[in-house]
């Protein structure tokens, strides 16, 4: 009887503990990289933006996105990268929640909520959920894991029956950092197609941070780690200078044929053509408004290439 006592009482404080301590997102210097069979996404916080008086912080997303053949998807091959704003979330600490601001929205929805005991449903939120499967999810674990350099609770709303107790298509919500699955896509559990498997492989917060493992695939195809350092683009591309007072040259070692000028908002701000007569180098001047601005480079080839540009 005192054992049993004893146990309950432990059971309380841990859940006690869980519930006090609270881990937010990240405002600034964080990544994430993402996996969904032929395709890799590539998180990056970008800056701030005010909206209705709230503070958002905004992620922009690089997609790689590989060639499907007979064999399947060969990462590393066939590859085309695109870039786009994927819109921003801010953090309500208080509550435990987050919310997500869709890109030309001026209204946010719930994106996670962190605020669950053992035994409750999964909120309606923003992030949508494959229900075909007629799962109920249910908060049927609460714990806690280190990773990325603090300790952050974990959910798990259901437990696949599965020989890996940390399954990737076991969904789990996990503070600070978003689910396993996904950060801004569809969530699943227990999904057998593995075209339709994704999850987040790697989660870095901190100028100087190195990524940090969330899956069993260990961080294993960190190509793009952030917007201000895409590999592919710096050796295809030279921006001068940026920051820049309103003129950017351009000059790369592909044949440009088109360029596109984005707002921070995803709006679309001008398009020009590149003089074929010189498709190596070209000119753009920004508009007046000083702030962050996303350029998109269409190569002849095929290939798009993104960068970020910093009006001053």
């Amino acid at each position: 009887m005192k054992k049993l006592l004893l146990l309950s009482i432990l059971g309380t404080i841990g859940t006690t503990y869980f519930a006090q301590s609270y881990t937010p997102f990240p405002t600034s210097n964080a990544s994430w990289i993402e996996v969904i069979y032929c395709q890799e996404k590539h998180y990056s916080l970008v800056g701030d933006t005010l909206v209705n008086n709230q503070i958002y912080h905004q992620p922009y997303v690089n997609d790689k996105v590989y060639t499907q053949n007979a064999t399947g998807c060969p990462m590393g091959s066939g590859s085309t990268i695109y870039g786009s704003y994927a819109g921003a979330y801010r953090n309500d600490s208080i509550n435990k929640r987050v919310y997500f601001l869709p890109p030309n929205h001026q209204s946010d929805t719930l994106l996670y909520d962190f605020n669950y005991s053992v035994g409750d449903t999964l909120k309606s939120t923003y992030k949508p959920v494959d229900t075909a499967n007629g799962i109920t999810y249910t908060v049927i674990r609460i714990d806690s894991i280190f990773t990325a350099g603090k300790t952050r609770n974990r959910y798990t709303f259901y437990d696949c029956s599965t020989p890996i107790p940390n399954s990737i298509d076991t969904l789990r919500f996990i503070e600070g950092i978003g689910s396993n699955q996904s950060l801004l896509g569809l969530s699943h559990a227990c999904n057998s197609f593995s075209y339709d498997m994704q999850y987040i492989d790697c989660f870095r917060e901190g100028p100087n941070a190195n990524f940090s493992t969330l899956s069993s695939q260990g961080c294993s195809t960190p190509l793009i780690t952030d917007v201000e350092s895409i590999e592919s683009t710096e050796t295809l591309l030279s921006l001068f200078p940026n920051p820049t007072n309103g003129k950017l040259s351009i000059s790369s070692s592909i044949e440009m044929e088109r360029i596109e000028l984005y707002s921070v908002s995803g709006s679309q701000i001008k398009e020009i053509k590149v003089d074929q007569s010189r498709p190596e180098e070209s000119v753009i001047f920004l508009p007046q408004a000083a702030g962050i601005y996303f350029l998109r480079v269409l190569a002849k080839d095929g290939s798009i290439y993104s960068e970020k540009i910093v009006k001053q």
